[in-house]
């Protein structure tokens, strides 16, 4: 988990190491099935900063409908070498199902 920072800032350590991105490191983005997935990418139009910080665009916050300074979901996949930034509601949505069926159908 993380928060956004101000100017749209993600930054986890734990996660960049685990993917092996360093910064300077090129990525790439796309929006799909209301997450943002991040890959490396030599032509990419962003690089990881000094600090290990990506700064993920306002478009593409708002088309997966992640707010100012919300909380997200960061997971890396080393293979095949993605971040995939889950916005909160959408876990909310994804985990409901199963939330009813451990209280009984109680909702």
């Amino acid at each position: 988990m993380c928060a956004i920072e101000g100017k749209g800032r993600i930054s986890d350590a734990k996660v960049m190491a685990a993917l092996g991105w360093q910064p300077g490191l090129r990525v790439t983005f796309a929006v799909a099935h209301g997450v943002i997935v991040i890959g490396a990418d030599d032509a990419g139009g962003q690089a990881i900063c000094g600090r290990g910080c990506l700064r993920l665009p306002a478009g593409l916050r708002r088309a997966a409908g992640i707010g100012v300074a919300e909380r997200v979901l960061l997971a890396g996949l080393p293979e095949p070498g993605r971040l995939i930034v889950h916005p909160l509601g959408q876990l909310d949505r994804w985990s409901a199902a199963v939330h009813v069926a451990v209280l009984g159908g109680v909702r």
